[in-house]
């Protein structure tokens, strides 16, 4: 969420968003603000408004291995005239190690195939003392 709490309208207000490694850049995608989605550095965000700006990260695999994405962001704007405001810099740690739920496309094969060969030993040890029983009764 970007505030300007200034007295002026700013313009080409823009948001840099910088992952710390081993995050990727790469699988940051573009930074839309407002509900209307303008892109990064076209908003004008006038003196005590808000909006919120929102991208979409892709975790890769180092990220889980480390455990967590940390994330940094700034805003900057233009004002009409003097110096840029100073934004403060935010920061944001999300942890990666979460358990994921067991979903049909991910069987465990051998607990299964080693699960139907003990019902198959079973059945034919039941079909085995079924004839001898049979075989031991006088006819």
């Amino acid at each position: 969420m970007v505030t300007n709490a200034g007295t002026v309208t700013l313009t080409g207000v823009t948001v840099t968003d910088a992952l710390v490694a081993p995050a990727d850049p790469a699988g940051l995608e573009p930074i839309t603000c407002g509900p209307d989605r303008t892109p990064n550095g076209a908003v004008t965000l006038p003196a005590a408004a808000t909006v919120t700006c929102t991208t979409v990260y892709t975790a890769t695999k180092a990220d889980l291995r480390n455990g967590s994405v940390t994330n940094t962001a700034t805003a900057t704007g233009t004002p009409p005239a003097g110096p840029a405001p100073i934004a403060t810099e935010s920061r944001l740690t999300i942890p990666t190690r979460v358990r994921l739920p067991v979903t049909g496309g991910s069987l465990d094969i051998p607990l299964l195939a080693g699960a139907a060969v003990a019902v198959l030993l079973l059945g034919v040890a039941l079909i085995l003392v079924t004839r001898r029983r049979r075989a031991r009764r006088p006819a």
